[in-house]
């Protein structure tokens, strides 16, 4: 029969597949694979590109969370990268962060490799942020193993602007 994209055919029909719901047994806080998971003194570790050079970070001492976080703006897609260091392939991620944003952003997260080609390592999740403060989780289940990962949070809206905090995987 014809294919799609990606190998599915269209003769199969459609189908259903359950993904069971994950029990989180404990969170090692000591383990968290970002250092600066409040931004308390600082935004240093987070960087911010787009093709027409206009996504910028400003660290802030007053936001609506809790009060020291980052804000991330741009006028068109942005990505922000997040040292995570190592992934292991036989491990789970869970990412927790909280966001507000000026007005409805529809983001993608993901984890990526750090160094060129900077390939995809993990499922991505789209969220949409909005003007008031969630907290959000994303589990990443069994990404590609590198040595140096970065957490990617990937803006499609033009003129975007949000704040992130209490970021941890």
């Amino acid at each position: 029969g014809p294919m799609l994209p990606y190998g599915k055919n269209l003769d199969n029909g459609g189908g259903s597949m359950r993904v069971r719901p994950y029990n989180l047994v404990s969170i090692d806080a000591s383990r968290n694979k970002y250092g600066n998971t409040g931004f308390e003194n600082t935004s240093m570790g987070v960087s911010c590109w787009s093709p027409k050079g206009d996504c910028a970070t400003t660290w802030s001492t007053a936001s609506v969370l809790d009060k020291r976080a980052v804000k991330i703006s741009g006028k068109s897609l942005g990505v922000v990268a997040l040292n995570c260091g190592a992934i292991d392939r036989s491990k789970q991620y869970i990412l927790r962060f909280s966001a507000v944003a000026e007005r409805e952003t529809q983001i993608e997260v993901y984890l990526r490799q750090s160094t060129s080609p900077w390939s995809t390592i993990s499922s991505s999740k789209k969220i949409y942020l909005n003007p008031n403060r969630t907290e959000y989780e994303v589990l990443f289940s069994f990404p590609s193993s590198v040595s140096a990962g970065h957490l990617i949070f990937q803006a499609f809206n033009e003129n975007f602007s949000y704040w992130l905090d209490n970021v941890g995987l």
